[in-house]
């Protein structure tokens, strides 16, 4: 019996450890490597989301003219981005830009949720803000928007991010150091 338990342990303990090995914590800038007012190619598919669906504009800067609001649920091929004093927006071709806190696009990686995140949720200007990203074993990725500057504590707004780009917004809480 002791025999028994003691293999049941180490099978245990081996599976926390390689869980603890597969997960993956990145941090990250909240700019990470990205500017304003530039293009970045990011071709996949975009699912509108918007409560009343997602606007549609020609043009992406202070120019720009709404053309129509694509239905929510529709799906839209795009082709990049770029990130606008007033958001995120999602080029669909031909000049025609989506507006980026309507939508949500597939997560296959870090990068991919903090993008969803931001572009739906704003980017942060304070330069003690950090993107915190957690890849646990099963499950979504967990992207933090953590700030220390007071020294004392952290604020964190956390989010789940799923592969279809579904976005779950945990909580907002300050936490003791």
């Amino acid at each position: 019996m002791k025999l028994k338990r003691t293999i049941l342990l180490l099978i245990a303990a081996t599976f926390l450890v390689v869980a603890g090995v597969l997960s993956n914590t990145d941090q990250v800038s909240a700019h990470p490597s990205r500017d304003q007012n530039v293009y970045y190619d990011y071709p996949t598919t975009a699912t509108v989301v918007g409560t009343w669906g997602a606007n549609l504009f020609e043009g992406n800067d202070q120019n720009k003219v709404f053309q129509r609001v694509l239905p929510v649920n529709s799906q839209w091929q795009v082709y990049g981005y770029t990130w606008r004093d007033d958001g995120y927006y999602y080029y669909a071709g031909g000049n025609l830009w989506i507006q980026g806190n309507q939508i949500k696009t597939p997560v296959y990686n870090w990068l991919d949720a903090i993008l969803n995140v931001v572009s739906r949720y704003g980017e942060d200007w304070n330069s003690n803000t950090r993107w915190r990203t957690t890849t646990p074993f099963l499950g979504p990725i967990e992207v933090a928007l953590e700030d220390d500057t007071n020294g004392q504590a952290i604020d964190t707004r956390l989010y789940q991010v799923f592969d279809n780009g579904d976005i779950n917004d945990v909580t907002w809480a300050v936490q003791p150091h």
